[in-house]
């Protein structure tokens, strides 16, 4: 329909001054320029284009795909409009294309070279790709993702492409995406029993709540709840010198108590099944990665996945003032999933990490770890139930106040503190020293059991060790050890001519996150040593509130 034709043929030359149509199958057509090489006595013909151009618009490219017997993998309806102009030159089997495309709503180029006739066609050349809202471009392409928070911003891409339907690779990358600043390389292999994905990228700030499919996230969600858990709960009660807390008025408020802060762990199954669909090597470098609470900055990520096994080769970064180093591996099984993994945490302030985890009461804090864990299993139960490993931890200049009583499962240790600080301040009239403390341990786990030896304790009151263990699958502690008083404790309270340094024992038993804190104070009366008579009535008081 309203087809123009202003053309001439000379020597094997077709020169098309101008050839439109105002419909040809739904869509108008401009096409000019030059094909030569359509003379060939001696053998077929070899045609080449020259500043062939061409321009293509239409609403709809349905009759087109209906006529041509074509099933394109997006519909027409989805494709919505669409504007396709362009130059060529070359030989129809290496085409010199440069294009200009309008379509899904957005804009695409490409000039390169395209080999349209192989058996495999392929194309090599420079793009670029732009649309307003990348959501929308996932929905017109018939995505199901659905990404948890609200993405905002288009894509803005340009790179060199290279490759064909089999394997495809991106090079030169640069620009934007849902406002994320990305540049690197990325390749994707569709030729193997998996597709293989490599990208090796650099990044600006990822939030990675927002980008995650919002069911799984839900998921995610659960499963950080019970870790976290692990560190706090709502459900606690202070610690004190006395053997049950004041709110707790009868047995059956304890029993309810102890019921509703057991262990966290469920055995709901964890599906990390997607590992076995796909390979390949994945390097990022972020200024800075975001989930949930946790922020670390400065992140290097090196990474593989193959038939099921995921590598972490190497995870660096900054976070809460220090630095982390991680490594590790996880095995997609058909009955239980396999983790490992080596950690490096040096220099954590740990009250922030604490206060991040809403754990209240801590503040300041030097938190170093080294060491190494392994588990096995389908859920969150079964992975602490085999959790094996080992390592050392240390904090140093941790301020620990009232409010650290309640809720983490740091209670025991933060229990013994105030507790000795609470029992030094009733001895000395006020005057015990900074409630700044630091531990430190070695330990060894296996089936969810952290068992050590070598704990040191040090405070204003003294120092001291302990031994112990922290069962997890059980949320139970059980931990014994004394403190040698301080020479600063001994000179207010004690007789000036003793040479004896007194023990004060303790323990720390119960649920993890509710223990039991007892101080044994009546030892600090035998071996000899007495006490001046106020003294020891305050003594006599609080071994009775016992």
């Amino acid at each position: 329909k309203g087809l123009h034709l202003t053309a001439n043929i000379f020597d094997g030359k077709l020169t098309l001054k101008q050839f439109r149509t105002a419909n040809a199958a739904g869509m108008t057509v401009n096409v000019s320029g030059d094909i030569a090489g359509l003379k060939n006595a001696k053998g077929p013909i070899d045609p080449s284009f020259k500043n062939f151009k061409f321009n293509l618009r239409g609403k709809s490219l349905a009759r087109l795909f209906s006529l041509t017997k074509i099933t394109p993998p997006v519909s027409a309806r989805q494709l919505g409009a669409v504007r396709l102009s362009g130059t060529l030159n070359g030989k129809p089997h290496v085409l010199n294309v440069t294009t200009d495309t309008a379509m899904l709503g957005g804009k695409f180029t490409l000039n390169g070279l395209v080999k349209p006739l192989t058996a495999t066609p392929s194309v090599d050349g420079q793009f670029s790709a732009n649309h307003p809202n990348m959501m929308k471009l996932f929905r017109r392409l018939g995505s199901t993702y659905r990404p948890a928070g609200r993405v905002k911003g288009g894509i803005n891409l340009r790179g060199r492409i290279a490759g064909n339907a089999k394997l495809m690779a991106f090079s030169n990358l640069a620009g934007k995406a849902a406002g994320i600043t990305l540049k690197g390389g990325a390749a994707i292999d569709l030729s193997r029993v998996r597709p293989v994905i490599n990208a090796n990228l650099k990044t600006s700030p990822i939030v990675i709540d927002d980008l995650l499919p919002a069911t799984r996230t839900a998921y995610l969600d659960r499963q950080l709840r019970e870790f976290e858990h692990a560190l706090r709960s709502t459900l606690l009660v202070p610690a004190s010198f006395s053997s049950a807390s004041r709110k707790l008025t009868s047995p059956i408020a304890v029993f309810k108590v102890a019921a509703k802060s057991g262990a966290p762990w469920t055995s709901d199954p964890i599906d990390i099944s997607f590992l076995k669909q796909f390979d390949g090597k994945i390097q990022l470098q972020s200024e800075s990665l975001r989930f949930q609470k946790y922020l670390a900055s400065s992140v290097s990520l090196a990474s593989a996945v193959n038939n099921g096994v995921f590598d972490l080769q190497r995870l660096t970064g900054k976070a809460y003032g220090g630095d982390v180093k991680i490594d590790g591996r996880v095995i997609a099984g058909d009955k239980r999933n396999q983790y490992q993994s080596r950690f490096n945490i040096a220099g954590f302030d740990a009250g922030k990490l604490l206060s991040s985890l809403g754990t209240k009461g801590f503040r300041r804090g030097a938190l170093d770890v080294v060491g190494e864990f392994r588990t096995l299993g389908r859920s969150t139960r079964d992975l602490v139930r085999e959790l094996g490993g080992g390592g050392t931890i240390s904090v140093r200049g941790l301020n620990i106040s009232s409010a650290a009583r309640r809720g983490s499962a740091f209670s025991g240790i933060a229990g013994l503190f105030l507790s000795l600080n609470q029992f030094g301040s009733t001895l000395t009239g006020g005057k015990t020293s900074s409630k700044s403390v630091d531990f430190r341990s070695s330990f060894r786990m296996a089936k969810g059991v952290a068992r050590f030896e070598d704990m040191s304790l040090a405070s204003g009151m003294g120092n001291g060790s302990a031994k112990g263990m922290v069962d997890l699958p059980n949320w139970r502690i059980n931990v014994a050890g004394d403190i040698e008083m301080s020479q600063n404790i001994l000179a207010q309270v004690l007789l000036r001519n003793s040479s004896k340094s007194p023990l004060l024992p303790f323990k720390i038993s119960g649920r993890l996150d509710n223990p039991k804190v007892k101080l044994e104070t009546a030892a600090l009366t035998k071996g000899g040593i007495r006490l001046p008579g106020s003294i020891g009535k305050k003594l006599d008081k609080i071994r009775k509130k016992k």
